[in-house]
């Protein structure tokens, strides 16, 4: 049969394309899920940047997470659009000046950060060889940048480290209820530290200590805390020594800051009151007007 013929005979097939290859079944198919598009994790992408700043005479270089993160002020300082000449701390010869801050305060602040943030004061001790001397004076460096720049988590952190010793430090939100560490600072300088940082709660506790000190105030201690306190704080003693006699056994405290056992001279409840009397009489003022409308009414 010519090849035309057998292309017109009906019983005979045309040549047909080779079968397609077997097509590999789907994910769906075998029961197996399809693969999660990749995307960035909510909380732990983090774009960030380091900063080169300069403090003193020294080159900072770090991360702006923290910075930006904890301070309102730092937001502020690294929204702002950057120089024509382009942006400070984006190397060394254009770092970004920090005015005023001693590098002691801002190596503290980073220690915090990088270092301090999730393990116990007392084991950061141990690990560093720091005399704990030296750690409350950092603290205070950190208490000095943190009130500065309003790191107010951080702030909060240093006046708990501060007043409560190494050994507490971890409690973040949890305040302890020892108080040895800032026992060992003097009355004046918790004064001058309360003043300086804002901490009100300090005062009236060392304001009644200095009230039952056997020593009267010295002229150097009284430079440092202004001449207004040191006139207050000699009425204050004048006042514990005209109304009280000595006694030989201490009442419980009015207040939780601790004190050594030779200072307490004087009924502290007594003591107490005359400090409001003559640090606040406003105070007294107002209880009196409550009291009035009490009795009126």
């Amino acid at each position: 049969m010519s090849e035309l013929e057998s292309a017109r005979s009906p019983f005979i097939s045309p040549p047909t394309s080779p079968p397609p290859a077997d097509k590999e079944p789907t994910m769906e198919e075998i029961g197996l899920e399809k693969p999660l598009p990749i995307v960035h994790n909510a909380k732990y992408y983090l774009e960030d940047e380091m900063s080169v700043f300069l403090v003193e005479n020294q080159l900072f270089k770090v991360h702006r997470h923290f910075l930006i993160r904890e301070s309102p002020v730092f937001q502020w300082m690294f929204a702002c659009p950057p120089r024509p000449d382009g942006p400070d701390g984006v190397n060394d010869q254009c770092p970004i000046p920090l005015s005023g801050v001693l590098s002691r305060e801002f190596e503290a602040l980073l220690d915090f950060f990088y270092r301090g943030m999730n393990c116990e004061c007392s084991q950061y001790l141990e690990s560093e060889d720091i005399r704990p001397e030296a750690e409350l004076q950092r603290q205070i460096n950190l208490l000095s940048i943190s009130t500065r720049f309003d790191f107010e988590r951080v702030r909060e952190a240093a006046i708990r480290c501060i007043r409560y010793g190494p050994s507490r430090r971890q409690e973040w939100f949890t305040p302890s209820g020892d108080s040895q560490w800032l026992a060992s600072v003097s009355p004046v300088d918790r004064i001058c530290l309360a003043e300086k940082y804002d901490i009100p709660e300090w005062l009236c506790p060392s304001y009644e200590d200095l009230c039952q000190r056997v020593a009267p105030l010295e002229v150097h201690e009284a430079e440092r805390i202004g001449v207004r306190t040191a006139t207050l704080l000699a009425r204050g003693r004048e006042a514990v020594r005209e109304k009280h006699s000595l006694r030989g056994e201490s009442s419980s405290p009015s207040h939780s800051l601790p004190r050594s056992n030779s200072d307490r001279l004087y009924d502290e409840k007594i003591v107490s009151c005359i400090v409001q009397e003559v640090f606040y009489p406003e105070r007294k003022a107002c209880s009196k007007k409550k009291v009035g409308r009490k009795v009126g009414n």
